[in-house]
């Protein structure tokens, strides 16, 4: 049963938020749509789908179709593998923070609010670069990171998190958020379906998501929190 994206013209907006809740491999789009937009950014090899929803939600309407369309292998790599280096934490932040730079300098296209929602966002992804570079005791890039964050999402916890970098570093690493992987896709299940608990998303495996997600609506999530 095919299900129109009832976002009315807000379409950009929930997929600036967030993942868009579907893998590109089950994407059919028009090859002319794919021309306008210059299809893949081939200076983005990670979060490169995102990118691509994102800048096709600007041209055209969006359909959900609530069936199962493919089968995903979301294995882990195998030990000292090098074929995923999207595996890889700085990897991950680098090319998200790539990412929302580029939308940032897009022109008139990109609305006010939306333009506000991708800045929260950049300040939230350097709130966990700070997070990281703590966690490593890497201080100096950690007080970078959080002042950018500061710059971008100016909030109460971001301003104190910003005095501790500065002030006590290593209390700040031992208080601060451990980093998790993004590649959990789980976490963003539950966000594409508000019918699902976490519970039952662990449970679920990538066959059978599409065929059992009851609602395409997108809600704001951050994978990467």
């Amino acid at each position: 049963m095919n299900k129109q994206l009832e976002l009315n013209g807000t379409r950009s907006t929930a997929f600036a938020k967030s993942f868009s809740g579907f893998w590109a491999s089950s994407l059919i789009v028009r090859t002319d749509l794919l021309r306008q937009i210059g299809g893949y950014s081939a200076d983005i090899s990670f979060v490169e789908d995102r990118d691509l929803h994102f800048r096709l939600s600007l041209v055209t309407s969006i359909a959900y179709v609530n069936k199962q369309l493919i089968q995903t292998d979301r294995n882990p790599s195998p030990p000292g593998s090098t074929c995923r280096p999207w595996d890889k934490v700085e990897v991950q932040f680098r090319q998200q923070q790539h990412m929302y730079e580029k939308w940032l300098r897009m022109g008139p296209e990109l609305l006010p609010d939306i333009r506000r929602i991708i800045r929260r966002n950049l300040g939230a992804l350097h709130s966990h670069w700070a997070n990281w570079y703590l966690e490593n005791a890497r201080y100096d890039e950690a007080r970078q990171a959080v002042s950018n964050a500061v710059r971008y999402k100016t909030t109460f916890r971001t301003t104190v998190k910003w005095a501790l970098t500065w002030l006590a570093p290593a209390f700040a690493s031992k208080i601060s958020p451990k980093t998790r992987p993004y590649r959990d896709w789980r976490s963003c299940v539950v966000n594409f379906d508000p019918g699902l608990t976490a519970t039952q998303a662990r449970g679920m495996s990538p066959a059978n998501l599409s065929a059992e997600s009851k609602s395409p609506l997108l809600k704001e999530h951050d994978c990467v929190s």
